[in-house]
C-alpha cells in the first residue's frame, strides 16, 4: 500500500495513469542499491484503476507542500 498518491479523483476503472515520484519523496540521494535504484532517481509507476471509491478529501497543504487529508490513514493506492 501507498499512502501518498491517489490515482485521481477524475480517473475511471480500467484507467492507467503513470504516477510520478521526485526523489525527494522517494529513495533521496541515498537510493536503494538493492532495487537498482541508484540516489536521486525520480520514480514513475503505471498504475490501472480497478475500482473507484470515495475517500478522503484533501482539507490543505502542508508547511512542504504535501496534502493533509480529513481521513490521513485511508488515502491509501493499492499496487
Amino acid at each position: 500500500m501507498w499512502q501518498y498518491h491517489p490515482v485521481s479523483h477524475h480517473a475511471n476503472v480500467g484507467e492507467r495513469r503513470k504516477l510520478k515520484v521526485p526523489h525527494t519523496q522517494g529513495y533521496r540521494d541515498i537510493g536503494n542499491p538493492a532495487l537498482g535504484i541508484p540516489g536521486g532517481a525520480n520514480l514513475v509507476f503505471e498504475v490501472e484503476a480497478a475500482s473507484i471509491e470515495d475517500g478522503p478529501q484533501i482539507i490543505h497543504l502542508d508547511a512542504d507542500n504535501m496534502p493533509v487529508y480529513s481521513e490521513p490513514d485511508t488515502a491509501f493506492l493499492e499496487l
